[in-house]
């Protein structure tokens, strides 16, 4: 049931411009993806954020990917979301393998 849940949520961002090009992201930009579409919804509007992941700057897209509450569990995934985008600016910069999961870790 999750990951019939996730393809669902996959090919709903894959239909939205500023994520068409999901498969390319690096790893850690795409699970952070996921993880915000779980907690709101594939359709969350967050203008900046799109912007940002759709010209591939992660390290700007992780200034703008937390949402509220920012509290209990809520900062958790937020701290975590963040991690995720820092490591995909990472591994952009330092020409790592883009397939190759960095999370838990930081880049």
């Amino acid at each position: 049931m999750v990951f019939d849940k996730l393809d669902q949520m996959e090919n709903v961002l894959k239909s939205r411009p500023p994520f068409a090009d999901l498969d390319n992201f690096p790893a850690d930009a795409q699970l952070g993806l996921l993880s915000m579409s779980w907690a709101m919804g594939p359709k969350f509007n967050f203008p900046k954020f799109q912007a940002f992941v759709a010209a591939g700057d992660w390290s700007s897209a992780a200034t703008e990917c937390r949402f509220r509450p920012d509290t209990s569990t809520i900062t958790i995934r937020n701290d975590r979301d963040l991690l995720l985008f820092r490591n995909a600016a990472a591994v952009i910069d330092q020409g790592l393998d883009p397939d190759i999961l960095v999370w838990p870790q930081a880049a």
